[in-house]
């Protein structure tokens, strides 16, 4: 893939009633923070949005700690919960990606993009199905138009570093690499902006488009 983009788990704390989801958002130990949005899900009484929310930022928790299997039970969880939310069809879309399963993660993708009513949410399904299209290993599932279409409706509803990315991987797939070198800088300044701790390597990849477009078009 072209790029491993950031986890999701955009739950906020909303609960004020519900301590140990609270302090599970808050908390930076990943078993400390399982263990308190255990406690919230379990409690009872909490509304089934919330309760999705939670879902996933544990499920999250899990994934980070190599738990895959807890993560997509916390996923396919919250989409029980949620099942309009989008939020959970876009984690586990994720899920699906990293372990090969394309058509299971685009398909995802196009659900959480259609069901999403959080834009944040929209612009991050929007920008893993264009990255998927336009960089899956399977040539059967690329689309060049596609990708392009989506990736510019992710940097139009929200324009973070990743979704620069993917529109950079989508014009390079369409064989625009001026303008994929140009989305590509852009990501950089913006992921600097938001201090993310990977910028040296959407620094490679820039360097890999510049030598794309010097191959593409060489001098003399």
């Amino acid at each position: 893939m072209w790029a491993a983009m950031a986890l999701i788990g955009v739950a906020s704390p909303a609960w004020a009633d519900f301590s140990a989801c609270e302090s599970g958002y808050q908390e930076n130990d990943l078993r400390e923070k399982i263990r308190l949005y255990t406690i919230c899900i379990t409690k009872g009484g909490i509304r089934l949005t919330d309760r999705a929310g939670a879902l996933i930022n544990r499920g999250v928790a899990h994934e980070q700690l190599g738990e895959t299997d807890q993560a997509f039970a916390d996923f396919n969880a919250s989409i029980e919960a949620d099942p309009n939310g989008g939020w959970g069809h876009l984690n586990r879309g994720r899920l699906h990606a990293a372990r090969g399963e394309w058509v299971l993660a685009r398909d995802d993708y196009e659900t959480a993009g259609r069901l999403a009513f959080i834009s944040r949410i929209r612009s991050e399904a929007y920008s893993h199905e264009a990255l998927l299209l336009a960089t899956c290993p399977d040539p059967a599932l690329r689309d060049k138009a596609k990708a392009l279409e989506l990736a510019s409706k992710a940097v139009k509803l929200d324009g973070r570093s990743s979704h620069h990315e993917a529109l950079a991987a989508a014009l390079a797939f369409n064989g625009r690499l001026e303008d994929a070198v140009a989305e590509q800088s852009r990501a950089i300044e913006l992921a600097r902006k938001e201090k993310r701790v990977d910028v040296a390597g959407i620094e490679q990849r820039l360097d890999l488009l510049r030598k794309a477009q010097a191959e593409a078009h060489p001098s003399g």
